[in-house]
């Protein structure tokens, strides 16, 4: 996977925490997405959110 396609997923899984947390700050949406599994405590994709994004991005496709 290349660096672009490593933040289009990335985005997807923000989006998704970011509509499902509905608190309107990214702070709260990375909350969510830590909660959640998707998000390790560096913010970045966990194992889970990596397959997660790949589901949401083949949705969109």
């Amino acid at each position: 996977m290349d660096t672009h396609e490593e933040f289009l997923v990335f985005s997807a899984v923000l989006s998704h925490c970011y509509q499902k947390a509905k608190a309107q700050k990214l702070g709260l949406t990375a909350e969510y997405g830590k909660k959640a599994g998707l998000l390790n405590s560096h913010n970045r994709l966990s194992p889970l959110g990596v397959l997660v994004g790949n589901v949401l991005m083949l949705k969109q496709s």
